[in-house]
């Protein structure tokens, strides 16, 4: 996050941040008189305050320091230091919470392998049901389709017998197959009330109907047996591809189950290695400054060339940031409304405080 101090014409990307280097007074030219020459300035956002005043009576502050050093070009540089309250706190807090935060999607990663792995059992399950619920509807067509189709047999055999016998009193009253109907001449024959030379007349016409009527059974026969076959060999033909297909798709959750279930504990281990990686920030903040730095002539007001934090890292490192808008912080100053660096930072941005937890 790089932020660019404005005033009287002056940026921090223009003028780099002073070295911190301790002037000898007698040597480097800087006096108690620079600090004081600053703090006496009236502060710009409140007239009522002198900068002494406003910088050194903040509720934020642990601490306040101010030096006088010089940059790397051999200015006359007055630094303030404002140490933040809180850091520690906040620190320590954030951290547990970003741990927090990381076991629960940990968990949730974990807990979604373990799904996958459930839902490809339940899968498996069903398509081995499947298979069986085939299976047994395959055995069941052929037996009961052979069943069905020698009833039907029996049936225009024994119609067929009936007719070769010759007793007419009997072909007269067995039900047959529509196609070999004898029709009103049975119905003539079995009347009770029919005269009995109509009945005679009758009798005769169904005589020569039954060669018809048994040529009509024999070809019903011959094609019941044929489409009954082919029925069930078409039946057949479609339950065996669908097994195939069910054995192929159990084939593949087979393989996939297999694998999942022999990675998990891999899985687990990476997932439990990155949260051991990334539950604690390796070099975490232990202290946070606010820095305000006015370049000091010899002659004329101080000049503010530098305004921005910077945190120090538990490796002794530090870590500046130099603010956007100046302004901005001396009227955060001038309000002097925050307890802790957290609160100051918020009122800048809300990243602004994640920015110097995590980086």
């Amino acid at each position: 996050m790089e932020y660019v101090t404005r005033k009287h014409g002056v940026t921090s990307a223009m003028v780099a941040k002073a070295f911190v280097v301790a002037c000898v007074i007698n040597l480097a030219g800087c006096t108690d008189s620079d600090i004081s020459k600053v703090k006496g300035m009236k502060f710009e956002p409140d007239p009522s305050y002198t900068v002494g005043q406003a910088f050194d009576h903040r509720s934020v502050c642990d601490a306040v320091t101010w030096d006088t050093i010089k940059d790397d070009r051999g200015r006359k540089i007055v630094e303030y230091r404002c140490s933040f309250k809180g850091v520690k706190d906040y620190i320590q807090s954030t951290e547990e919470a970003h741990l927090k935060e990381m076991n629960s999607n940990a968990q949730v990663l974990k807990n979604a392998y373990l799904a996958n792995i459930k839902t490809l059992q339940d899968n498996l399950a069903q398509r081995q049901k499947t298979l069986a619920d085939d299976q047994a509807r395959l055995v069941q067509t052929d037996t009961g389709a052979s069943n069905q189709q020698d009833q039907e047999v029996q049936k225009l055999n024994d119609q067929i017998a009936i007719l070769q016998s010759g007793d007419i009193d009997k072909i007269a009253t067995t039900p047959l197959d529509p196609s070999a109907s004898l029709g009103i001449a049975a119905s003539c024959y079995t009347d009770p009330q029919q005269n009995p030379a109509v009945k005679k007349h009758c009798e005769d016409v169904l005589r020569q109907e039954i060669p018809r009527a048994i040529g009509a059974l024999k070809q019903q026969l011959n094609y019941d047996t044929a489409t009954g076959q082919r029925n069930q060999a078409d039946l057949q033909a479609g339950l065996k591809i669908s097994m195939n297909a069910e054995n192929q798709q159990i084939s593949d959750y087979q393989q996939k189950l297999g694998k999942m279930t022999s990675g998990k504990d891999a899985f687990f281990a990476s997932i439990d290695n990155e949260l051991k990686q990334q539950s604690t920030h390796p070099n975490p903040i232990v202290e946070v400054d606010e820095v305000f730095q006015w370049s000091v002539g010899d002659s004329g007001d101080p000049v503010l060339v530098y305004a921005g934090t910077e945190a120090k890292h538990q490796d002794g490192t530090a870590k500046d940031q130099a603010y956007g808008d100046a302004e901005a912080a001396l009227v955060l100053i001038a309000k002097n409304n925050a307890t802790t660096f957290v609160q100051y930072l918020q009122q800048f941005s809300a990243q602004s405080v994640m920015d110097f937890v995590r980086n």
